[in-house]
């Protein structure tokens, strides 16, 4: 996968609406939960990209769904946690909506912290997914 920057989350999320594009066929039959799992292999596969440093891992249960219209794109598993821990996480979305997945990446791996990390993936996939589903990409 190519390199460059994007300016911002908007960016991204076009860049994903072309690559659904191009797979539309081949997703025609897939159920939903195999399309989230594709928008969260791809989020991985981008931050990694973007920013080799830091390695996903798997933070929520396999069972959990993701939300259809949550109010945050929080993870549930985020909500029994600290404020803190989810004003981070909030506000790293907010940064790669503003300023690019690259700079949240930034200050996301100055944390050196692989619960944020994992949790970071998974709000950004949620949030990728909350647009696409908004725009009937997906």
């Amino acid at each position: 996968m190519e390199k460059e920057k994007f300016n911002n989350l908007e960016r991204e999320i076009q860049a994903l609406e072309r690559l659904l594009e191009e797979k539309k066929e081949a997703l025609k039959s897939v159920p939903p939960e195999k399309k989230e799992e594709f928008i969260r292999s791809y989020t991985k596969e981008r931050i990694e990209t973007l920013e080799p440093g830091i390695k996903i891992g798997v933070s929520r249960p396999p069972a959990e769904k993701i939300p259809t219209t949550p109010a945050s794109p929080l993870p549930s598993y985020l909500m029994a946690q600290d404020e803190q821990i989810k004003k981070i996480v909030e506000d790293l979305i907010a940064l790669s909506e503003q300023k690019g997945l690259k700079t949240a990446l930034n200050q996301l791996n100055k944390t050196n912290q692989p619960f944020l990390i994992d949790a970071f993936h998974d709000a950004l996939t949620f949030k990728l997914l909350q647009e696409l589903r908004k725009r009937n990409a997906i």
